[in-house]
């Protein structure tokens, strides 16, 4: 394949992507793959299409591919860590987004992710401090918001379990207040 032909088959998988026909995307970035090494970002994308295919045992083996040749790349980091969070694996989610904001990815998603990681880590307190800092970078994103409320939500409900019944309840107020408002936490 020339570099050119290779070049060709990159766009026609990113318009492919575009049109979110991943599994047109995957194919022609595995028919790259097996032809030809001049397209490292070819698994990249192979991995973000296999993610959104739902296999993220081989995206994962995809982005550890891409990594081993562009380890200084933010956003094969990032696109990891969103992978092993899909997969339930959120200690290796949040190692490898930390990994993608020490390179510079110090995006809102990224600390959004890396918030969800730590809740589901059951660490409330980092929860809330890195959707805190997801919510700083775009505060008009109402999904992070809503994480972030949740995640509130959650430490409110532990710092009351710990003894501090007022910052349980300042917390539960602001939760309350700004939308999430259920049985569960007027209960709390």
């Amino acid at each position: 394949m020339t570099k050119t032909e290779g070049s060709e088959l990159f766009r026609q998988a990113l318009e492919a992507g575009s049109r979110r026909d991943y599994e047109s995307a995957a194919n022609i970035l595995t028919r790259i793959l097996s032809e030809t090494d001049e397209v490292p970002e070819a698994l990249l994308y192979l991995g973000r299409s296999l993610h959104s295919l739902g296999d993220f045992g081989k995206a994962i083996g995809a982005f550890r591919l891409y990594l081993r040749t562009s380890s200084a790349r933010p956003e094969g980091w990032f696109f990891l860590g969103r992978t092993y969070l899909a997969a339930s694996r959120p200690l290796e989610s949040a190692r490898c987004l930390r990994r993608a904001l020490e390179l510079g990815a110090d995006g809102a998603e990224t600390w959004a992710l890396l918030g969800l990681s730590a809740l589901r880590l059951r660490k409330s307190k980092a929860s809330v401090e890195a959707l805190e800092r997801a919510v700083t970078l775009d505060p008009g994103n109402p999904r992070i918001f809503r994480g972030y409320l949740n995640a509130l939500f959650v430490h409110a409900v532990r710092t009351l379990n710990k003894g501090d019944p007022d910052m349980a309840r300042q917390m539960l107020s602001f939760v309350i207040s700004n939308g999430l408002d259920g049985v569960a936490q007027r209960l709390w």
